[in-house]
């Protein structure tokens, strides 16, 4: 059974939990080798194990910039993206250009929805 069910939509502080205890994207926990298997696995699927410098950089600074404004981590269904869709979407979000920071509400809604 997939978690997206398990959700309900924002407002509220019933997902903070589950959104927070994800894993940054090719953060320290992945190159700590402290991922569970089925994250290690879904992130080397799409070549996030094994990133140039400049890309780890880049995860790294858009990681930060995301929790900073949404205070949690980027979440999205790796399995269903590549790296580059990936990149592009984190970008997009982290930077701003995709959606104002007064979505924090619909950031935590589609985080929950890509938990799985």
């Amino acid at each position: 059974m997939r978690l997206r069910g398990c959700f309900a939509p924002p407002p509220g502080n019933s997902v903070s939990g589950v959104l927070n205890a994800h894993p940054d994207l090719a953060g320290k926990l992945a190159a700590a080798k402290r991922l569970t298997a089925e994250s290690t696995a879904e992130q080397a699927a799409v070549g996030l194990d094994a990133l140039t410098d400049a890309e780890r950089e880049t995860f790294t600074r858009l990681n930060d910039a995301y929790t900073a404004k949404f205070g949690f981590p980027f979440i999205i269904a790796v399995r269903d993206n590549t790296k580059a869709t990936i990149m592009e979407r984190f970008s997009a979000v982290s930077t701003m250009t995709a959606r104002p920071s007064s979505h924090r509400p619909a950031n935590r809604w589609s985080g929950s929805r890509n938990c799985a």
